[in-house]
């Protein structure tokens, strides 16, 4: 029975709330909270990170362009990973995660 409580509750929750969403709604605060996969919190408008292409220098590897990834406007907030395939994939380019935005 109490399976089936859980599952219940799961059901009818809001599909628009995200995890931190869920925690301030109970009143527990969400703190230091990141994610490079999709959204924490449903009002962030927020990048998610930044990655930087690596270019290669004679010894040593220094620092490339960058770009800020968003979230997709899905109703869950996955991070926009086609833009980050175009910037880094597409132009043949090594990418690292620079900044996760908090």
């Amino acid at each position: 029975f109490l399976a089936l409580a859980l599952l219940g509750d799961v059901a009818s929750a809001d599909v628009a709330e995200l995890p931190c969403d869920l925690f301030e709604k109970s009143g527990t605060p969400c703190v230091a909270a990141h994610s490079v996969t999709r959204l924490l919190r449903s009002n962030y408008t927020g990048p998610l990170y930044q990655v930087q292409r690596m270019e290669r220098g004679w010894f040593r590897r220094y620092g490339g362009e960058r770009r800020d990834i968003f979230a997709l406007q899905d109703g869950i907030g996955a991070a926009d990973s086609a833009s980050q395939d175009a910037f880094c994939l597409d132009a043949k380019k090594e990418c690292i995660i620079s900044i996760i935005y908090d």
